[in-house]
């Protein structure tokens, strides 16, 4: 009865839909003569689905983003580009073994090695590791792409929830640079340079280079210095023309970026609780008081991670009639060395448990190495009689290495162990836009997919001292095919309106966890590939002489055999469980529009409204403190909950952006803008176990702005102030109760954001 409530609801929308584009299309022949084109809305476009295509042309729900508008609402990384972007929600990616995201509702946050998180993320088209910080640093940008849904049919085995596509600048045959630098009252400095022209007729390059220093506003009392982000990078790029129809871009990318402190703090414990059950809080915590506003944490030494990342590719595009075939190469390595202090507390149990012959700081190490080489083979005709074509071959091999080292020697948990997770994937697709008449098109995709996973677990030491254990190496592999596709039905409205339905069918492949427990003998097979069914709608134009640009989708995903990895919370030490739930599924509607009612107004807003849940999740993992009067069932010993019809984690149920600029003209080379954005979020749970108290609350964010400068841009002057209100938010909250006696305790980080600042930015170009 649900789905059908659901089903009809989704088809009341796309009745709307239709409504809309007819009666847009109608103001649109009748509108007035054409007016200057400073009063229209520009074209953008998109690239993540393996053409360049305008954005209104393309047949599925995309947000691009550019650079202006990711400094209006405060976007410098990955980490918050979900202010841009309402559908997507981001986890920090500071201190942790790999970032997360969420889209549509739907994450799955796999911390395991070598499982795609379901969001791919992808540099200029190169798809990353899901482990790989290498396009965190938004810097030299020329868009950020967003495609919501699944994108299995030309993204595979890594795009079952959708793709985050970084588009970079590219070289010119026309010399040109532009340089930026920023500081705020909080003492983030950021500095980025581009150049790029020609060397001869037929050679072109680009440079461009970072740095910035980001501080947050935890502190660790030890030091009494707050966490610092800071990164630096380049890239260059170089693109031959040797022939007519023929170029060859060279890339090489560089990023050298530290995370220095635990970028997170108690923000609840229970008043009874005793860390591990036996130590008071004022021992434990020196200086430390709990609470939604602590920003506070003291350790016994820094923890921190340094990450040093490489790229380079080679795309070649050969034109021949109406057909171009491209071939695109690329080699990543990332090396990481993450220090994680477990429990964020000042006491060396280690010592105390053992009277003072061992001791340790409560850091554990993680030492990655991410190898990544991809190949792709392509070919896209232009319009031919019946429509275009686009067909390739991929191949994709990553290699991740995972040094873990926790020397908690005198205590039950030290571990020491070397996992590699090594996959493999064989890819050919097929993508044909069929025009059945001149206002119809019917496009049709298909996907086999041959992948191979393989994974290397070596014990070193579990015990006290290490050389009482018995060390193993285990190794095994699997293989297994997947075919999947879409097919999408669009009608043309107008000059420049469609409305659109799809069906896809995506999947996530199989994973080992080589988080779970690992014995020299026990039976340890991979978790099942996750299916996904997704039905989308929507409708895509500009009106009113293109001063008005809107983008409309509604959408119902189905995911079965939904992968699933929680923390256990009531252990004394994060354990990581992976599981398939029955099934998830989630519904709703986004919407993208810009309005340009004068040539100097600009006004442009996303939506979002998402429900997403567990339709049926029976052995899920309870949270720590939870009772059976609480939904916590015992069985044998074993604990669980049934999670059927909850909501999914990090989901919020409505998220919005809005932004306005106003243009003044000073003289004739001088004017103001002033611009504005807010961005709202409604409640979100950020526990995969759905602890009531790991929620924060809906808020909004107010960023303000005012520049002065060229009107041609080459130079301005901005002052502006984000988080105008001094809204204190949390940006994710972790159920860390085991190592409290299993009572409440939230440990919570929290945004870059999170209190106001204000800043001046200077920005030049040639």
């Amino acid at each position: 009865m649900k789905r059908r409530t659901v089903l009809c609801s989704v088809a009341g929308l796309q009745a709307l839909i239709v409504g809309l584009a007819a009666s847009g299309a109608q103001a649109q022949q009748a509108a007035a003569p054409q007016a200057a084109p400073d009063n229209q809305i520009g074209e953008v476009v998109v690239t993540a689905q393996k053409r360049t295509e305008n954005l209104r042309d393309t047949p599925v729900s995309v947000a691009v983003v550019a650079p202006k508008q990711l400094e209006a609402a405060g976007v410098a990384t990955l980490d918050d580009l979900g202010k841009a972007v309402p559908s997507l929600v981001a986890s920090p990616a500071t201190t942790t073994l790999r970032p997360f995201y969420t889209l549509r509702g739907v994450s799955t946050n796999v911390i395991t090695v070598g499982s795609p998180s379901g969001v791919a993320v992808m540099l200029d088209g190169v798809t990353l590791a899901p482990e790989s910080l290498a396009a965190r640093q938004l810097t030299d940008i020329a868009s950020a792409e967003v495609l919501r849904g699944p994108q299995s049919t030309l993204g595979g085995r890594t795009a079952s929830i959708g793709v985050i596509n970084i588009v970079t600048r590219k070289p010119s045959n026309v010399f040109e640079g532009r340089a930026s630098i920023s500081a705020t009252t909080d003492s983030e400095v950021r500095a980025q340079a581009f150049v790029a022209g020609p060397i001869s007729d037929n050679v072109g390059f680009s440079l461009s280079g970072f740095r910035n220093r980001t501080e947050f506003v935890t502190r660790n009392l030890a030091t009494g210095d707050n966490d610092v982000s800071k990164a630096a990078g380049v890239r260059g790029k170089l693109l031959f023309k040797p022939k007519d129809g023929l170029d060859v871009t060279l890339s090489a990318n560089y990023v050298d970026a530290r995370d220095i402190g635990q970028f997170q703090a108690f923000v609840q414990i229970d008043p009874t609780a005793r860390f591990r059950g036996s130590f008071a809080q004022s021992e434990a915590l020196v200086g430390v008081t709990p609470s939604r506003s602590n920003t506070d944490y003291n350790t016994i030494t820094t923890p921190g991670q340094h990450t040093k990342d490489q790229l380079y590719s080679a795309v070649v595009n050969y034109e021949v009639g109406d057909f171009t075939f491209s071939s695109i190469t690329a080699k990543s390595h990332e090396d990481r060395d993450l220090r994680y202090d477990v429990y964020g507390q000042k006491i060396d149990w280690a010592s105390r448990l053992s009277g003072g012959t061992y001791s340790w700081n409560n850091i554990q190490r993680s030492q990655l190495q991410l190898d990544g080489f991809s190949q792709e083979f392509r070919v896209a005709s232009h319009d031919l009689s019946f429509g275009r074509v686009l067909a390739g071959l991929y191949y994709d091999h990553s290699k991740t290495g995972f040094q873990f080292d926790r020397p908690a020697f005198g205590t039950p948990i030290p571990l020491g162990a070397y996992r590699e997770a090594n996959n493999k994937s064989y890819a050919a697709y097929v993508r044909a836009d069929f025009k059945l008449t001149d206002s119809t098109t019917l496009i049709t995709g298909l996907r086999y997919n041959h992948d191979k996973i393989g994974y290397v677990y070596n014990l070193q030491y579990n015990t006290t001292p290490a050389s009482n254990t018995t060390p193993f190496t285990r190794k095994g592999s699997d293989s297994f095919n997947t075919v999947v596709g879409d097919v999408t039905l669009k009608q043309d409205i107008g000059a420049r309106a469609n409305v659109y339905v799809t069906y896809s069918r995506g999947y996530k492949p199989k994973v080992y966890n080589l988080d779970a427990t690992v014995t020299a003998t026990n039976t340890f097979n991979p978790v099942n590939k996750e299916q996904v069914d997704n039905f989308e709608g929507g409708l895509k134009g500009d009106y009113f002489d293109r001063r008005v640009s809107l983008s409309l989708a509604t959408f119902y995903t189905t995911y079965k055999n939904f992968q699933v990895q929680a923390v256990d919370p009531t252990t004394t030490v994060p354990t990581f469980q992976l599981t398939n739930a029955g099934k998830a599924s989630t519904r709703g509607v986004e919407l993208d529009t810009t309005v340009r009612p004068t040539h100097s107004l600009t006004l442009n807003g996303s939506l979002a409204y998402v429900d997403a849940k567990y339709d049926k999740f029976v052995g899920a993992t309870c949270y720590s403190g939870q009772t059976a009067a609480d939904g916590c069932t015992t069985v044998s010993g074993a604990s669980f909950q049934n999670l059927s019809g909850a909501r999914l984690s990090n989901s919020p149920r409505w998220k919005f952006n809005a932004g306005a600029e106003q243009r003044f003209d000073l003289s004739s080379d001088l004017e103001l803008t002033l611009g504005g954005v807010v961005n709202y979020q409604s409640k979100i749970n950020f526990d995969p176990n759905r602890n009531p108290l790991a929620t924060q609350d809906g808020y909004a964010i107010v960023n303000l702005s005012a520049s002065v400068g060229r009107p041609d841009q080459s130079w301005s002057v901005t002052a502006f102030v984000n988080n105008v209100g001094d809204k204190l938010y949390l940006s994710n909250i972790s159920d860390v109760g085991g190592r409290w006696g299993n009572k409440a305790a939230l440990a919570g980080w929290y945004g870059r954001d999170a209190r106001r600042y204000a800043g001046v930015r200077l920005d030049a170009k040639f």
